[in-house]
């Protein structure tokens, strides 16, 4: 609610037996004390209602309601006057913003005429008393503006009217601001009947009931229409109210799902865009690799061109030396080109020969690497054999007993130079030795109606460990012979298992487990 105005001061000039008053209000309150007959209800009824309509009926100013007392009785003084001009002014004020409005009313009296009416309103904060005055000065005397002088004072922006209907609209528009004109004369109204100097006589219930009725806003025809349809409506509001309900009740299921969908599309766009953020950063390093190329190209490009400079100097210089050739001043110029094209053809033919010879060179390279690699392949091959004829020998180990490393060791440190061909035969007549071995065991058989050796009779596992026993005597009078290159890759296979050259630690576990690393 914006800041009311509130009444700030009340002021006289030239009226009645005031020269150049003023009253002060507190909060827009004034209190007047006095004896009967001492000017306070002529004081108050001179601008309460007449300040604020500006209608100076009898009736209106005499608080009693009667018809004696008349407006020229305060500028004439009951003809000790021919002619007089007054004021009388109100002034509004804001107290927090500080703002000012004064209403003012000039009257013209002259015995035996009709009085003149002139009525303002200062809205730009102009103070009477202040910023202005409503007289002049002529020594001590002060002469009252006549009304074309206050105007010119006033200036063109300051409302003025010598109609009291019109500064009556000035005064509700500016300050009171009731909708109709109409509405601001019953505000005026009910402050005539309520200033009756005599309450406790006059305010019966029935006056205050009568004055509350007049004081309420007549409703016009169109107030009426609207009450009247809005009741005929009622019912049908009513429905369209629980419709409402209803629908709302709809809208907001519909929102909670909304919003459930709303949710699963923000997470959907969000796993959208963070995927784009990841293509976008290996966009970018695809894109400074290609920078990186793109320098890496351009300094090749340096180099391309500053070779294509040579070239061309070289090219430049070849022109040069054949302008020479061309010289017509030189002698000898056909023998001198003659020279120079067999030397040319000579060129040729050496480059071609070399040439030539580049490619058997590249081609006998190819062949020894090609030679190289099978080598290669060999040796491995090789190598993983001796492996699978040491594994043979762990499994024979047990069985097959002999000197076989001092044997290899002795026959390596005194046979510097290997014959390869003496070892082979070595290794075929071990083989063929541990062959007839390995067939001599497996020849061993017996029918023992079982499905395991613990459904095996007693009877036949007594006559099997008989068997087994002579089979293992007559193996180990055996004479077997153990070739020199069976041995000599034992010993080269126990070397590199000691110098931790083997395949793994469980391997080297195995031998270690087996004691051939510790023999001597």
């Amino acid at each position: 609610m914006s800041e009311r105005w509130k009444m700030n001061r009340i002021g006289f000039v030239n009226f009645w037996v005031y020269k150049d008053d003023c009253f002060n209000f507190e909060d827009g309150k004034l209190l007047l004390r006095g004896q009967n007959g001492s000017g306070k209800s002529i004081t108050t009824q001179s601008f309460i209602p007449f300040i604020l309509d500006g209608d100076r009926s009898p009736n209106r100013l005499d608080p009693f309601g009667s018809q004696d007392r008349k407006m020229e009785y305060y500028f004439l003084l009951d003809g000790q006057r021919e002619d007089a001009t007054g004021y009388l002014y109100l002034e509004f004020k804001k107290e927090e913003s500080d703002e000012y409005i004064t209403i003012g009313i000039g009257q013209h009296a002259h015995a035996g005429r009709a009085m003149t009416f002139w009525g303002f309103v200062i809205l730009d904060g102009r103070r009477i008393g202040y910023d202005i005055n409503l007289y002049r000065q002529s020594g001590k005397v002060k002469i009252p503006y006549e009304k074309n002088e206050l105007k010119k004072i006033l200036g063109e922006n300051t409302p003025f009217t010598d109609s009291s209907k019109q500064y009556k609209e000035y005064v509700n528009k500016y300050l009171f601001g009731f909708e109709r004109i109409d509405q601001y004369e019953q505000f005026v109204d009910l402050l005539i009947k309520v200033r009756s100097p005599k309450l406790s006589k006059e305010f019966k219930p029935t006056k205050v009931y009568e004055i509350l009725n007049e004081s309420l806003q007549t409703l016009s025809d169109d107030d009426i229409r609207s009450l009247v349809q809005a009741m005929e409506k009622m019912d049908s509001i009513q429905q369209k109210l629980s419709d409402y309900k209803k629908t709302k009740s709809s809208l907001i299921s519909i929102l909670k799902e909304y919003k459930k969908y709303n949710a699963y599309l923000l997470n959907k766009k969000a796993s959208r865009y963070k995927q784009a953020s990841i293509d976008y950063k290996n966009e970018e390093s695809l894109y400074h690799s290609l920078i990186e190329e793109t320098e890496h190209y351009k300094e090749k490009l340096s180099i391309d061109e500053n070779e294509k400079t040579v070239l061309e100097a070289d090219i430049k210089a070849l022109k040069e030396e054949i302008a020479q050739y061309l010289d017509p001043e030189m002698e000898n110029i056909d023998r001198k080109l003659s020279n120079a094209n067999l030397q040319s053809t000579e060129l040729n033919k050496r480059l071609i020969n070399k040439n030539s010879q580049i490619e058997n060179k590249k081609s006998q390279i190819y062949l020894d690497e090609k030679k190289v690699n099978e080598i290669k392949e060999d040796c491995k091959y090789l190598f993983d054999s001796c492996h699978k004829i040491l594994r043979e020998m762990d499994e024979m180990n047990s069985d097959i007993q002999g000197e076989f490393h001092s044997e290899v060791t002795a026959w390596i440190k005194e046979n510097k130079d290997l014959n390869i061909d003496l070892i082979e035969s070595m290794i075929k007549n071990l083989n063929s030795s541990l062959i007839n071995a390995r067939e001599s065991i497996k020849e061993y058989g017996m029918a023992v109606q079982a499905m395991n050796w613990e459904q095996v009779s007693d009877k036949n596992k007594e006559k099997i460990n008989t068997d087994i026993v002579k089979l293992a005597q007559r193996i180990q009078k055996a004479k077997i012979h153990v070739g020199i290159k069976t041995r000599f890759m034992f010993g080269m296979m126990r070397m590199m298992q000691m110098k931790g050259w083997g395949s793994g630690e469980a391997e080297k576990e195995y031998w270690k487990k087996n004691g051939w690393l510790d023999k001597k």
